[in-house]
């Protein structure tokens, strides 16, 4: 910007006062050979006039005058230039008489001073230090309001932000590198802002929940303690139900902190590469037998090949896999038939399972995987729900970089399809089939 401004003044201004200079000097140049040819006509033939007068003309202009004769002998010469560098040649021809014929030569030394340069760099240095100053003033401004104080507006927002105040809007509407960092500052507030919310609705729902078996055990003890149960069997029966309640409460904090647990991501996972075919069929086959046992039954079906392996933290997809089982079976009136199948769409293992309870609303399906979710809200708390279960499952399944969604079955009931990538015989040393 500082050179396109200087380019300009040069153009503009520096360039038409030399083009003047000049023409100044070069009628100068004209003016003084014409007056010494028309002085030498005057003086001729007195060679010693002619000579002082060439003397005082170039002391007076500070030139060098040489006269050469038409045999190129010189006659006369004077030199009174002080600088002789460089210099401008003029020359031209005189006739004095019909047989005296001379070449004038004028040499005229060319300096800066001729064309008065000090005051032209003074120019020019007067106004590249305006210039330069000018846009040094303009910098500082764009510097303060594209930089300083987006900063500053943003220094003085994290000094109000707290566990309650996260709501704090930046009024910074740049598009530069600094817009961008008081956009995610924004992002990064509006996430803790829901992870408060969160966690005060976590809080709340733990209060909630640990409150009713909390009130019932307080009850039970106070009749205890008042000797109002005398009978024996009333008082076992009143600590029996004591104990479920504080094991119903120790399996509700129990999926908290699974909850918590299954949200660490996925370097807190303790991964293998398992057979897919193996895990699946060995899992069927567990869960066959204990279903059975509960008067529930298991249908299940797989064609995956045994080349196929999943790379999963072992503990945590069976945990899935029983969340999904017991879920079904607290919500499915009896008799309760489940079906899981696994079958591999490119380089993804789908796993289905499905139930033949009466199922979820369409509407209802996105949900089902948000914490404390409860597909039914008048029993759950009873069968000892605490709407984690889904939640956790989400949780590990998007920690192996699956997925995992809810349908509705062919029958009606709930189904859910989980997918995990496969690889072909990886190469470790630790598989487990």
């Amino acid at each position: 910007m500082f050179l396109i401004g200087l380019f300009w003044f040069y153009r503009s201004i520096i360039v038409k006062d030399l083009e003047g200079e000049y023409n100044s000097f070069r009628e100068h140049l004209y003016a003084v050979s014409e007056q010494v040819v028309r002085n030498m006509n005057d003086f001729y033939p007195s060679k010693q006039r002619i000579d002082r007068y060439i003397e005082t003309v170039a002391k007076n202009e500070g030139i060098r005058i040489q006269i050469y004769n038409i045999e190129g002998d010189r006659v006369y010469f004077a030199d009174g230039r002080l600088e002789t560098d460089v210099s401008v040649e003029l020359k031209t021809f005189t006739v004095t008489a019909e047989d005296a014929v001379y070449i004038l030569e004028f040499a005229y030394p060319l300096s800066m001073k001729s064309f008065h340069e000090i005051k032209l760099i003074q120019r020019v240095r007067d106004f590249s230090l305006f210039f330069l100053s000018g846009s040094f003033i303009v910098l500082i401004f764009v510097f303060h309001r594209s930089l300083v104080r987006p900063l500053t507006t943003l220094h003085r927002s994290l000094e109000k932000v707290s566990y309650r105040n996260t709501k704090i809007n930046l009024p910074v509407k740049q598009k530069d590198e600094i817009g961008e960092v008081c956009r995610k500052f924004e992002d990064m507030l509006s996430r803790l802002e829901e992870a408060r919310l969160q966690q005060d609705e976590m809080v709340a729902a733990i209060s909630h929940d640990l409150k009713t078996p909390l009130t019932s055990i307080r009850g039970y003890v106070e009749r205890l303690l008042g000797g109002k149960v005398q009978d024996e069997e009333r008082r076992r029966e009143y600590l029996e139900i004591i104990y479920h309640k504080a094991m119903d409460m120790s399996r509700l904090l129990a999926e908290f902190n699974d909850y918590v647990s299954s949200g660490l991501g996925e370097d807190d996972m303790n991964k293998e590469y398992v057979c897919l075919k193996g895990f699946f069929e060995a899992l069927c086959r567990e869960y066959s037998i204990e279903l059975e046992s509960m008067g529930a039954t298991l249908q299940w079906q797989t064609s995956v090949s045994d080349s196929l392996f999943i790379n999963i933290d072992v503990s945590k997809i069976r945990r899935v896999f029983a969340n999904l089982v017991e879920n079904s079976m607290k919500y499915v009136d009896k008799p309760v038939v489940i079906q899981m199948s696994c079958i591999t769409q490119r380089n993804t293992a789908v796993f289905l399972i499905e139930d033949n309870g009466e199922g979820v609303l369409e509407e209802n399906l996105g949900m089902i995987f948000e914490k404390f979710y409860r597909m039914d809200k008048s029993r759950s708390t009873n069968k000892g729900g605490s709407g984690l279960g889904l939640a956790i499952c989400r949780n590990i399944i998007l920690g192996h970089k699956g997925s995992i969604r809810a349908y509705v079955a062919e029958g009606g009931g709930l189904g859910v399809e989980i997918t995990l990538p496969t690889i072909i015989n990886p190469s470790k040393n630790s598989m487990v089939g």
